[in-house]
Order: C-alpha cells, then sequence, then structure tokens
C-alpha cells in the first residue's frame, strides 16, 4: 500500500491568500505568529511555514498545491525539510482561535 493512501487532503492551505492580505484582527494575529515561526526554523517564506504546520498534523495530511507556479510546488517541497516544536506548532494554533490551547 503507497505511504499516502488513507490520508486526508489538506486544500487551500493558504486560504485563497486570505493569511497574506486579510486585515481582521483574527488574520493579522496569525501573520505575525506565523512570521516569528518562519524566522525560528529558517524557512524562506510563511508558505513553508504553514506548509510545514500542516504536514504536522495529527492525521499527517498531504497539503494540496493549487498553484501552477513552479516556484510555488518547490517552496512546498522545500518546507518537507522543516520541522517545528510543540510550542511552535500552538503557538500558530492560538493565533488562529485567539484562545490558549483547552
Amino acid at each position: 500500500m503507497a505511504p499516502w493512501t488513507n490520508r486526508p487532503m489538506a486544500w487551500s492551505c493558504l486560504a485563497g491568500g486570505q493569511i497574506f492580505s486579510g486585515s481582521d484582527t483574527q488574520a493579522m494575529r496569525l501573520l505575525t505568529a506565523l512570521r516569528e515561526v518562519k524566522d525560528e526554523i529558517g524557512a524562506n517564506s510563511i508558505d513553508q511555514a504553514i506548509y510545514t504546520w500542516v504536514r504536522r498534523l495529527p492525521p499527517n495530511p498531504l497539503a494540496i498545491v493549487g498553484s501552477g507556479k513552479i516556484e510555488r510546488v518547490e517552496s512546498d517541497i522545500e518546507s518537507l525539510k522543516y520541522n517545528l516544536s510543540r510550542e511552535q506548532r500552538y503557538k500558530i494554533w492560538t493565533a488562529s482561535k485567539g484562545c490558549e490551547v483547552p
């Protein structure tokens, strides 16, 4: 059986670009946390921090890249080399939700 079978697929990991252009409180909180994590792990872009976070979710989803631009696909592939600590994963989660982990 192939290693990618029976895994959920994560579509629109970048929220259709709204993560970068959103101006509400949640989007700004999330963008700040993603920038911090990007710098902490040495990623080249926020996209890479997002894809790294998605891949580290418990169901081990396949992150679907919706871009036809080869640079975006290459950036996603490069994100495989990064890892997040538990604290970094929860930093992104709490920024998105606006509350601490229960």
